[in-house]
């Protein structure tokens, strides 16, 4: 596990992370639901699709990363981007 800090709007967030296929031509992001982590995604997708660089997050408030405050879903879309700037990830699918 990886973990960076992401800042945004005044406040840090750790994201813990993980990374398969690291050289794999074309990023993947793979997002857990409500309630979830990193782990069970990873569980479920890091043997499928090894065209693809996997990555997986526990978004702020879950599994591994801690949350410092009450977030909309527009703020985890911004911190998820954020994350993504941060990691050099290409953008290509969620």
């Amino acid at each position: 596990m990886a973990r960076k800090e992401i800042h945004w709007q005044n406040n840090t967030f750790p994201i813990a992370y993980d990374i398969c296929n690291p050289a794999a031509g074309h990023d993947m992001i793979v997002l857990h639901g409500w309630g979830s982590n990193k782990e069970i995604m990873q569980g479920a997708f890091a043997k499928r699709l090894p065209q693809f660089r996997h990555i997986y997050i526990d978004l702020p408030g879950f599994g591994k990363s801690p949350n410092p405050t009450v977030l909309t879903t527009e703020a985890y879309a911004a911190i998820v981007d954020t994350f993504l700037d941060t990691l050099g990830a290409r953008k290509e699918v969620v």
